[in-house]
């Protein structure tokens, strides 16, 4: 396992992610419809790779190496229930904007 420390997302990230979710569990075709979730100073991204009428499925990709001139990418493929996504979009939500608040892991 690999865990990229420090990688706090700017304050509009975690809402456009919960939109994105959303809009996945809406659309028909969210592979076609939603756009990348991205924020380029964490290094952090989420798209859609495919869906049924019942599952989404999402990458998260994180940037190996901030400060790497050609930059390499881990990343991870989720299927997940369009209803999960509505119910973690709503929590999602509710986190603090700002990562110093209490609710958000340093680690």
């Amino acid at each position: 396992m690999v865990r990229y420390f420090a990688r706090h997302p700017a304050p509009a990230f975690t809402p456009a992610l919960a939109e994105a979710w959303l809009e996945c569990a809406a659309s028909l075709n969210p592979e076609l419809d939603v756009a990348t979730v991205s924020d380029e100073s964490a290094g952090l991204s989420m798209v859609v790779l495919k869906s049924t009428d019942r599952d989404v499925t999402l990458e998260f990709s994180v940037v190996e190496d901030l400060d790497a001139h050609v930059r390499e990418y881990d990343g991870i493929a989720f299927t997940v229930a369009r209803s999960a996504l509505v119910a973690a979009a709503h929590r999602l939500r509710q986190f603090p904007p700002d990562p110093t608040h209490s609710g958000w892991s340093n680690g």
